[in-house]
C-alpha cells in the first residue's frame, strides 16, 4: 500500500487558508466583546409619594463614543426624566459625558422595572443593552407609631368640709354661766316661796 504525502506547496496552501479563517473569525467575533458598557439601577422607596424611584446609570467602558436608541422603560406609564433618551451620545471612556443617568418613577405596588436600549458606536457596531430589577415588597408610607398615653389626670381637690365649732374653753365658760343662772333662779324661787308662806300665816 502506498501513502501519498502532500506536497510542500499544498501544505503551505492549507496552512495559509487555516490562518486566514482564524483571523476572519477573530475579526468578526471581536466587536461583540470589545465594546464594554454597563447599565446599573439603584431603586429606593419614596415614602412621601409612596412610589418607587429608580436611578439608572449607563457607563461607557469603550474608547469610542456611542449613540443611544431604542430606549424603553418598563412598566409602561412610568414617569421618566434624565439623559438616557433616544439620540443622546455616550462619550468615549475617560471623556466628559462617558456616563448618562436617568430617573424612573413607578407605582409603589409595582413588582419590578426594566430598561432596554441600543448603543451604536462610532465604528458602526451596535448591540442591545438591558437590565431588569425586582422590588422587595411594596412602597407604602410607614405605619405611625402609637402616641404615648396621656399622663393620668391629677386628682381634683375635694371641697373642704367646714370645721365643727370649737368646744374648748369657751364652751366651758358658757356652761358655767348657765349653771350659775340656774342656781340663782332656783335660790330666788325658794326665797320667794318662803316669804309667801310667812305672809299667809
Amino acid at each position: 500500500m502506498r501513502f501519498f504525502a502532500p506536497s510542500y506547496r499544498r501544505l503551505m496552501t492549507l496552512t495559509g487558508a487555516l490562518l486566514v479563517g482564524v483571523a476572519a473569525a477573530t475579526v468578526f467575533a471581536a466587536p461583540a466583546s470589545a465594546h464594554p458598557s454597563s447599565l446599573d439601577a439603584t431603586p429606593r422607596c419614596d415614602q412621601e409619594t409612596q412610589k418607587w424611584v429608580i436611578t439608572w446609570t449607563l457607563r461607557n467602558e469603550f474608547t469610542k463614543s456611542a449613540v443611544v436608541s431604542d430606549v424603553a422603560f418598563k412598566p409602561n406609564g412610568s414617569s421618566v426624566s434624565g439623559d438616557i433618551a433616544n439620540g443622546k451620545t455616550l462619550a468615549a471612556k475617560g471623556s466628559a459625558g462617558d456616563s448618562l443617568t436617568g430617573t424612573e418613577v413607578v407605582s409603589g405596588s409595582a413588582t419590578g422595572a426594566s430598561l432596554t436600549l441600543t448603543l451604536t458606536f462610532s465604528d458602526k457596531v451596535s448591540y442591545p443593552k438591558s437590565t431588569d430589577i425586582t422590588f422587595s415588597g411594596t412602597c407604602v408610607a410607614p405605619t405611625p407609631s402609637p402616641s404615648p398615653s396621656a399622663p393620668p389626670p391629677s386628682p381634683s381637690r375635694s371641697a373642704s368640709v367646714p370645721a365643727l365649732p370649737t368646744t374648748g374653753s369657751s364652751g366651758g365658760t358658757y356652761a358655767l354661766g348657765a349653771l350659775v343662772l340656774v342656781g340663782a333662779g332656783t335660790g330666788l324661787f325658794l326665797f320667794a316661796r318662803r316669804r309667801r308662806m310667812k305672809f299667809v300665816a
